[in-house]
């Protein structure tokens, strides 16, 4: 079946990005409404059931630099000993407890960011294209990268002035926020 071509490709360190509910999907066992549901199993982790829901925005320091996104969900990931995607500096992520957020196994990242997750961090989108691209050919790849820092971007580009406020307003004890202010001064 499906479910053992997807354990396979994962286990032969095929690219897999599973967001949100695809994170779920993809554990050993996930809630509907509070009703336990058996999951792919392709990784080994698995999300309980509470009625509080997580809303709220999410910055996490990964090995891909600041990782931002929105998170709403009721699930509650236990990730084991697998390791996650990044520590939690904003927001609750995994199961607002341990402070982690997502996993990654081998090539597979999982996370409960939406946000768009892949357009707002485009360090981790040129990671998960270079493992797709290194698994299909076999060889090391550079990736190039083709944009400005998220600091620059957010400081020069007047079309985020009201996402930049937003974030003031949201996120002021973030080391990122912090960040960006102290640029913004130092000008």
């Amino acid at each position: 079946p499906m479910k053992d071509k997807l354990k396979e490709y994962v286990e032969s360190d095929g690219v897999l990005l599973a967001v949100c509910s695809g994170f779920e999907l993809i554990s050993k066992e996930f809630h509907i409404q509070g009703e336990k549901q058996e999951g792919l199993g392709v990784l080994q982790v698995k999300s309980l059931w509470d009625e509080k829901r997580f809303v709220s925005n999410v910055v996490i320091n990964t090995p891909f630099g600041i990782v931002t996104g929105f998170e709403n969900h009721n699930g509650r990931m236990d990730i084991g000993n697998l390791n996650p995607l990044g520590e939690v500096v904003f927001g609750n992520g995994n199961n607002g407890q341990d402070k982690k957020e997502g996993v990654i196994y081998k090539n597979t990242f999982a996370s409960f960011l939406d946000g768009p997750l892949l357009p707002k961090n485009p360090k981790l989108c040129d990671e998960i294209i270079k493992r797709a691209l290194i698994k299909k050919y076999n060889e090391d790849i550079v990736v190039n990268r083709i944009y400005r820092e998220p600091r620059e971007f957010l400081l020069s580009n007047e079309d985020n002035i009201a996402h930049r406020e937003f974030l003031e307003k949201n996120i002021k004890n973030s080391i990122w926020l912090a960040d960006e202010v102290a640029v913004e001064e130092n000008k």
